[in-house]
């Protein structure tokens, strides 16, 4: 059965799984994703098809199912310095204000949808172009998404000559990445500035602590509003009143929500309306 064969009725359980899972909408536009990345998971848990698999969903599911239906159908696209306006102004602006607003403790950053890092990454490389090496002093970044193996990735800081490419500077290339085989790793002074946790967006954060920018960028498009409007309440709860919430290109909080307002730096900037602080 091929997923074009499948109906919308047939995809209800795939549908509410995910919403449930990790607050994702499953799409019409999406359903030709199926049948390729649900086809490895059906014969990894002894499945005969998706069909086989989405009637699985259906009724009570082993829980590893559910979670492996979830990772395959996320989408993990990302590149390093993604959106260049946003990280010239994090670099020039928003950054240089954290540093020198924030003493006695270390400036903290969330990627919280960070997939194979290379958000976190950026972020990381502008920290140590503006700091050096007090940057370990200095910054503390957490990368969290709800799959493991993009985390794993981060872990071990290798990417391909493809993904360097894309849009990362030659410069910053030569000084914070270093030959493994035909990939690059990050180095040592990279890696130490990132820490990854498996996190899921639906679930509080409390534990994390509060942050004084958070990155939320290209997951609440893939959500309805009442889940967008779930996950900006718990975001709002692990922000500082003095923070920044920075969000997608195509994204906005305009008429969804009134716990973050506009900053003056551009429409994908926002400022907590009144943060948990701590």
């Amino acid at each position: 059965m091929t997923s074009g064969s499948l109906l919308r009725k047939e995809l209800t359980p795939l549908a509410s799984r995910l919403r449930e899972l990790v607050g994702y909408e499953l799409s019409p536009e999406k359903d030709y994703l199926l049948e390729t990345r649900l086809t490895p998971v059906a014969k990894r848990f002894g499945l005969n098809d998706v069909a086989t698999l989405l009637r699985a969903l259906a009724g009570d599911p082993d829980p590893r199912l559910a979670q492996a239906v979830a990772e395959a159908m996320a989408t993990h696209e990302t590149s390093f310095f993604r959106d260049p306006p946003v990280f010239e102004a994090l670099r020039k602006v928003v950054l240089p204000q954290l540093f020198e607003r924030v003493s006695g403790r270390k400036v903290r950053i969330w990627s919280a949808a960070a997939s194979t890092g290379q958000e976190a990454i950026s972020t990381a490389l502008l920290c140590l172009e503006l700091l050096g090496s007090r940057a370990v002093e200095r910054v503390e970044i957490l990368a969290t998404d709800f799959a493991s193996e993009p985390l794993a990735r981060i872990r071990a800081g290798v990417y391909s000559s493809f993904e360097v490419q894309r849009g990362m500077p030659s410069a910053l290339l030569v000084r914070y990445f270093e030959p493994a085989g035909r990939d690059f790793r990050v180095k040592p002074m990279v890696a130490a500035l990132i820490r990854c946790e498996r996190h899921n967006l639906l679930d509080s954060p409390r534990h994390f602590g509060c942050f004084d920018l958070i990155l939320l960028r290209n997951v609440l498009i893939y959500m309805d509003p009442p889940t967008r409007q779930r996950v900006l309440a718990q975001i709002h709860g692990a922000i500082f009143p003095d923070g920044w919430l920075v969000v997608g290109a195509t994204e906005t909080l305009t008429g969804l929500c009134d716990l973050f307002r506009p900053d003056g730096l551009g429409h994908v900037f926002y400022r907590p309306v009144c943060g948990r602080g701590s």
